[in-house]
Protein backbone atom coordinates (compact mmCIF):
# COMPACT_ATOMS: atom_id res chain seq x y z
CA UNK A 1 0.00 0.00 0.00
CA UNK A 2 1.42 3.36 -1.03
CA UNK A 3 0.08 6.30 0.88
CA UNK A 4 0.14 9.80 -0.56
CA UNK A 5 0.26 12.81 1.74
CA UNK A 6 1.40 15.44 -0.77
CA UNK A 7 -1.84 17.39 -0.34
CA UNK A 8 -1.15 18.02 3.36
CA UNK A 9 2.67 18.13 3.51
CA UNK A 10 3.75 21.69 4.09
CA UNK A 11 0.50 22.94 5.62
CA UNK A 12 1.19 25.71 8.11
CA UNK A 13 1.57 24.72 11.78
CA UNK A 14 -0.68 26.29 14.42
CA UNK A 15 -0.89 25.02 18.00
CA UNK A 16 -4.34 23.48 18.42
CA UNK A 17 -5.06 24.16 14.75
CA UNK A 18 -7.69 22.16 12.89
CA UNK A 19 -8.19 24.28 9.77
CA UNK A 20 -5.81 23.72 6.85
CA UNK A 21 -6.45 27.30 5.70
CA UNK A 22 -5.09 28.81 8.92
CA UNK A 23 -2.86 26.07 10.33
CA UNK A 24 -2.96 22.60 11.84
CA UNK A 25 -1.18 20.77 14.61
CA UNK A 26 0.22 17.26 15.04
CA UNK A 27 -3.13 15.86 16.27
CA UNK A 28 -4.78 17.00 13.06
CA UNK A 29 -1.95 15.59 10.91
CA UNK A 30 -2.05 12.26 12.75
CA UNK A 31 -5.81 12.05 12.33
CA UNK A 32 -5.56 12.69 8.57
CA UNK A 33 -2.83 10.08 8.24
CA UNK A 34 -4.82 7.49 10.16
CA UNK A 35 -7.92 8.14 8.04
CA UNK A 36 -5.91 7.13 4.97
CA UNK A 37 -4.42 4.09 6.65
CA UNK A 38 -7.68 2.95 8.28
CA UNK A 39 -10.67 3.98 6.12
CA UNK A 40 -13.01 2.69 8.84
CA UNK A 41 -11.48 4.94 11.55
CA UNK A 42 -14.22 6.35 13.77
CA UNK A 43 -14.12 10.04 14.78
CA UNK A 44 -13.78 9.12 18.45
CA UNK A 45 -10.72 6.92 17.88
CA UNK A 46 -8.37 9.87 17.55
CA UNK A 47 -10.09 13.16 18.35
CA UNK A 48 -8.29 16.24 17.09
CA UNK A 49 -9.19 18.55 19.95
CA UNK A 50 -6.58 18.52 22.71
CA UNK A 51 -9.06 18.24 25.58
CA UNK A 52 -10.69 15.17 24.00
CA UNK A 53 -7.29 13.69 23.14
CA UNK A 54 -6.04 13.90 26.73
CA UNK A 55 -8.97 11.83 27.99
CA UNK A 56 -8.55 9.30 25.17
CA UNK A 57 -4.82 8.99 25.84
CA UNK A 58 -5.49 8.29 29.53
CA UNK A 59 -7.90 5.48 28.59
CA UNK A 60 -5.43 3.96 26.13
CA UNK A 61 -2.65 3.98 28.72
CA UNK A 62 -4.96 2.03 31.02
CA UNK A 63 -5.78 -0.51 28.29
CA UNK A 64 -9.39 0.64 28.04
CA UNK A 65 -9.43 1.84 24.45
CA UNK A 66 -9.35 0.64 20.84
CA UNK A 67 -5.63 1.54 20.84
CA UNK A 68 -3.22 -0.76 22.65
CA UNK A 69 -0.04 0.57 24.23
CA UNK A 70 2.84 -1.46 22.77
CA UNK A 71 5.88 0.39 24.09
CA UNK A 72 7.63 3.58 25.02
CA UNK A 73 10.37 4.00 22.44
CA UNK A 74 10.58 4.67 18.72
CA UNK A 75 11.68 1.05 18.28
CA UNK A 76 8.22 -0.21 19.32
CA UNK A 77 6.65 1.37 16.21
CA UNK A 78 6.92 -1.33 13.55
CA UNK A 79 3.62 -1.23 11.63
CA UNK A 80 2.03 1.39 9.42
CA UNK A 81 -0.51 3.18 11.58
CA UNK A 82 1.38 2.90 14.88
CA UNK A 83 1.05 6.14 16.85
CA UNK A 84 4.03 7.69 18.64
CA UNK A 85 3.23 10.07 21.47
CA UNK A 86 5.98 12.22 22.89
CA UNK A 87 6.88 15.69 24.01
CA UNK A 88 8.35 18.70 22.29
CA UNK A 89 11.42 20.21 23.92
CA UNK A 90 9.09 22.84 25.41
CA UNK A 91 6.98 20.11 27.06
CA UNK A 92 4.02 20.18 24.67
CA UNK A 93 2.41 16.99 23.38
CA UNK A 94 3.65 15.67 20.07
CA UNK A 95 2.02 12.91 18.00
CA UNK A 96 3.23 11.17 14.87
CA UNK A 97 1.97 8.23 12.82
CA UNK A 98 4.27 5.66 11.23
CA UNK A 99 3.41 5.78 7.52
CA UNK A 100 6.40 4.04 5.93
CA UNK A 101 8.03 1.04 7.60
CA UNK A 102 10.91 0.64 5.14
CA UNK A 103 12.02 4.27 5.42
CA UNK A 104 10.85 4.53 9.08
CA UNK A 105 8.94 7.76 8.39
CA UNK A 106 6.23 9.38 10.44
CA UNK A 107 3.64 11.96 9.54
CA UNK A 108 3.42 14.79 12.04
CA UNK A 109 3.28 18.58 12.29
CA UNK A 110 6.17 20.58 13.70
CA UNK A 111 6.22 24.20 14.90
CA UNK A 112 7.96 26.54 12.43
CA UNK A 113 7.88 23.81 9.75
CA UNK A 114 4.32 22.53 9.37
CA UNK A 115 3.10 19.09 8.33
CA UNK A 116 6.04 16.85 7.45
CA UNK A 117 7.19 13.34 6.80
CA UNK A 118 10.24 12.84 8.97
CA UNK A 119 12.43 9.95 10.08
CA UNK A 120 11.28 8.25 13.28
CA UNK A 121 14.71 8.95 14.81
CA UNK A 122 13.90 12.69 14.78
CA UNK A 123 10.86 12.08 16.98
CA UNK A 124 12.46 12.49 20.37
CA UNK A 125 11.18 12.08 23.92
CA UNK A 126 8.71 9.31 23.06
CA UNK A 127 6.46 8.41 25.99
CA UNK A 128 4.05 5.95 24.38
CA UNK A 129 3.56 3.92 21.21
CA UNK A 130 0.07 2.68 20.43
CA UNK A 131 -1.32 0.24 17.89
CA UNK A 132 -4.92 -0.02 16.80
CA UNK A 133 -6.57 -3.05 18.39
CA UNK A 134 -9.24 -5.27 16.94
Amino acid sequence: MTLDFTDIIGLHYAAGGTDPATGVDCLWAARRGLERIFPDLRPDELPILAEEQAARLALARQGMDSWVRIGESVFAATRVGDILVGEHANGGLSIGVLVNVERREILTAVPDVGVVLQPVRRFVIVRDVFRRGA
